[in-house]
């Protein structure tokens, strides 16, 4: 079992094995991805959570993109 862990003000994205802290408690993990909060996503299946980080940094990118582009349009 594996867990996606992503925060975006520390720009931190990291898929590792399930923490014991987890397997412990009674979760419905399955070869979906399972929200478990505003930070973790869990599953059986690594290479879900692997597409899962990488549309969440393309997600990440897009927003910075167009702040970025509101700025360059400042005129002064």
């Amino acid at each position: 079992m594996y867990q996606l862990y992503h925060d975006k003000e520390k720009s931190i994205i990291e898929v590792k094995g399930l923490k014991k802290v987890f397997q412990n408690a009674n979760l419905n993990i399955t070869d979906e991805p399972y929200r478990y909060n505003q930070y973790y996503y869990f599953c059986k299946n690594r290479k879900a959570l692997v597409e899962m980080g990488r549309g969440i940094k393309e997600e990440w990118l897009k927003e910075l993109k167009a702040s970025l582009e509101a700025i360059e349009r400042i005129k002064i």
